[in-house]
């Protein structure tokens, strides 16, 4: 300021004016954060947000390990799609797979779940479990909804799509890989999420009732004798890896079985084994495992090496485009069907191999589509906002236009805490949406970066509408300061609300929360409208009035933006930090000891429970050591009462029991080692898991052991025995063995009533 002529007259207004730089230098200014404090700040708010991710992920997984671990298929929920089913049969291969049975142990079809293999395709916000029955031919009876951790409205709307699932009667995915229907409209993600979870299961090495048995041990030491184990679905689905006792692959296992079961040679399918190397395409034998073909035929196949050498000339990518007609292998002299069958057979494979590796669901989809037009409105507001474009004003309103129509009609998905927390508990759906993926990595990231609200005003259709009607009314209504204040408060209220409930109560549907499920305008979504009609009438009077006093989704945006050289460390920032703390401290202490850091260090307990089905009723073991590999360990108790119900059940009409039972006759008879041991220990009272006598089932004219030649005499030639509730106690007998080989020492085994403690 330049000092003024004492000998003129002062002007007060230049005086006035002057003076202004004085009072904008006054000390009571609040000086500007500097690079280095501003940079601090949105690291830490950055920070938060991944911490409260990795929490919501935390406290879902602390919720499974609470709850019952069953993998299996009851009885109950086999009739759902197998009425008539009276027993399921488990399989080794795939996992979660039975064999339905009715009287007399014939088998009518084969039921698997989705669940857990197909963990990992997210929909909307979360997997879903599906039950899948199917006829002897591989085509589907029916599919059945058992659960879903994804967005309770989408569900509900495929739920009610009777057309979605009345589509899946008939279809076999082993041979037609497109299905004849796409996803549902307005819950596209969760009903494709469904839709591949299906074929993912059925396509694999998907049961074969024709050819049931299941690779094993001896098998694959046939072809590499070093072998001393072999993981099923390991690196694909249908394949199966071996492994040395160092852990090291020697190769790989591939049936032709189920995809070739509809292939005749001359009278019948082949079953045909291909040992694979390490490369995964070379082939270095090929194998005949069974056949329904003519036996002579089948035996000429199988004893001319010359043949099978020629198969294993092709690698597995040429199989695939292969012209049996123009390739030059030469059928065998006398056995030219059934050596074509099997020819077609590994031809079969190696294509159905190829069509799951090029696309995630092997079939044209409406997702190309939505990927598009999201991309197309990514790069879109890209470009309204950061370029000159954003300066002109119809443009503007042409884009609204544009964006407005392609969610209502192509989109319909919006970003929201509903789908935010669903990702962060269970898992980010690149194969499905990535877009979408990028359009939430852009919302987060950009605003961050440019202090631009990125995703509020260019691409929410919802605030877009609210500007239109708001541009109806002229006359706003202006709350006053401390209304103002708490109003402005609320969106910020609910975000901490949303994670709070997330976190404690992980089963909350925070769609109804928000008004973006009404944008799927063919899913009714009651709450969701509801919130978007009064938002929408609301902001004729206030102006955005959703935006600034309702939306959760947007404070998460808001908290996260950089606000420039103005920002500070404020009362949310220490808000977020503090409930951060104490939701990390309530999941922390209700986290179960075997997912703790330093388990073994600690002096919790954690409880695991197991459980399945048994003969008509229900087995569960519940643990205190921490669980390994929990999985894998059920389908070894799950293996080991199989074996059990072979030999001892009376519902078994081939069981070693039932065959003395079935023999009339009251001669010397030679039985299983491991029934006469167990009846000999009944019969003295000495069958129990916990040391305790048992009360004596058996009438002592019914039969006789013999323990000099291990043998039993019916003293009638139509007696009959029966096992009756000792068969429980046989089996947790067995349970408890195999669970002590494995390491567990503190369990306890409950069959039916029957409680067994150890």
């Amino acid at each position: 300021m330049k000092p003024t002529d004492t000998n003129k007259a002062q002007d007060p207004r230049q005086f006035h004016y002057t003076a202004l730089p004085i009072l904008d230098a006054s000390p009571n200014r609040i000086s500007p954060v500097s690079p280095s404090q501003l940079f601090a700040i949105r690291l830490f708010r950055l920070t938060i947000v991944a911490l409260f991710a990795m929490l919501i992920w935390w406290a879902g997984q602390v919720a499974n390990s609470k709850s019952e671990l069953n993998e299996s298929v009851s009885l109950i929920d086999a009739q759902r799609i197998f009425p008539e089913a009276t027993r399921l049969e488990w399989r080794k291969s795939p996992a979660n797979s039975f064999t339905v049975l009715i009287d007399d142990d014939i088998p009518i079809g084969t039921i698997l779940r989705t669940a857990p293999e197909c963990n990992d395709l997210i929909g909307y916000s979360g997997p879903s479990d599906l039950l899948v029955g199917l006829h002897h031919d591989g085509s589907i009876r029916q599919v059945v909804l058992l659960s879903s951790l994804d967005t309770e409205s989408h569900v509900q709307a495929v739920r009610q799509s009777l057309r979605f699932w009345d589509s899946f009667r008939g279809w076999q995915p082993k041979i037609d890989l497109q299905p004849p229907f796409d996803g549902v409209s307005g819950s596209t993600l969760t009903s494709r999420a469904m839709l591949e979870s299906v074929i993912r299961r059925v396509t694999g090495d998907s049961p074969s009732l024709r050819f049931p048995r299941t690779l094993t041990l001896d098998e694959a030491k046939q072809f590499f004798p070093s072998c001393v184990d072999l993981r099923f679905d390991v690196p694909k689905l249908g394949w199966a890896t071996l492994f040395d006792r160092t852990e090291t692959t020697l190769g790989y296992l591939l049936r032709t079985s189920p995809i070739a079961d509809n292939i005749q040679g001359y009278r019948g399918p082949t079953d045909a084994l291909l040992a694979i190397d390490r490369d995964q395409q070379t082939i270095l034998k090929v194998a005949i495992r069974n056949s329904f073909d003519t036996p002579d035929y089948v035996a000429r196949v199988r004893d001319n090496p010359q043949y099978l050498e020629q198969l294993c000339e092709p690698s597995l990518a040429n199989w695939a485009i292969l012209k049996l007609e123009a390739s030059g292998i030469e059928g065998v002299s006398g056995a030219t069907q059934t050596s074509y069958g099997l020819a077609e057979g590994i031809r079969r494979r190696a294509i159905a191999d190829v069509q799951r590796l090029s696309a995630t669901i092997p079939f044209p989809n409406p997702g190309l589509i939505r990927n598009v037009a999201l991309g197309f409105v990514i790069l879109g507001a890209l470009a309204m906002m950061f370029t000159r474009l954003r300066h002109v004003r119809w443009l503007r309103r042409v884009w609204q236009i544009i964006v407005v129509v392609v969610f209502a009609i192509v989109l319909t998905d919006l970003l929201s805490m509903s789908l935010l927390v669903g990702w962060a508990r269970n898992g980010i759906p690149f194969q499905l949406a990535p877009t979408l993926v990028v359009l939430a990595v852009v919302a987060l990231v950009v605003p961050w970066l440019t202090k631009q609200p990125f995703y509020c005003q260019q691409i929410c259709p919802h605030g877009m509408v609210q500007e239109w009607v708001g541009r109806l009314n002229s006359r706003k209504l202006h709350l006053p300061r401390r209304l103002n204040r708490v109003a402005r408060a609320l969106p910020n209220f609910l975000l901490v609300a949303a994670i709070l409930s997330s976190v404690i109560a992980t089963h909350v549907d925070l769609s109804t929360w928000e008004p973006f499920d009404a944008w799927a305008l063919r899913c009714t979504v009651w709450a969701s409208t509801s919130i978007a009609i009064s938002g929408l009438v609301a902001s004729y009077f206030l102006p955005q009035a959703y935006c600034r006093f309702g939306c959760p989704t947007g404070a998460l945006l808001g908290f996260i933006r950089s606000h420039g050289r103005n920002d500070r460390f404020g009362s949310m920032d220490w808000l977020s930090g503090l409930v951060l703390v104490v939701l990390a401290a309530v999941v922390w202490m209700n986290t179960p000891r075997d997912l703790l850091p330093f388990a073994n260090q600690g002096q919790g307990t954690a409880i695991r429970k197991l459980s399945g089905e048994f003969s008509g009723t229900a087995w569960s073991v519940t643990f205190r050591d921490p669980v390994v590999r929990p999985a894998e360990l059920r389908d070894q108790i799950a293996r080991e009462i199989e074996r059990v119900e072979a030999i001892f059940s009376s519902k078994r009409a081939n069981s070693a029991i039932n065959r003395i039972n079935a023999s009339q006759t009251a001669l010397e008879m030679e039985i299983d080692d491991e029934l006469f041991e167990a009846l000999q220990a009944l019969q003295e009272d000495r069958v129990t898991t916990t040391g305790t006598q048992v009360a004596n089932e058996f009438d002592a004219n019914v039969f006789q052991l013999l323990p000099e030649h291990r043998t039993l005499k019916k003293n009638r030639p139509d007696s009959v025995i029966k096992l009756n509730s000792s068969l429980n106690k046989i089996v947790a007998e067995k349970i408890g063995k195999l669970l002590h080989a494995t390491g567990q020492t503190e369990f306890s085994i409950r069959i039916g009533s029957d409680t067994f403690a150890e």
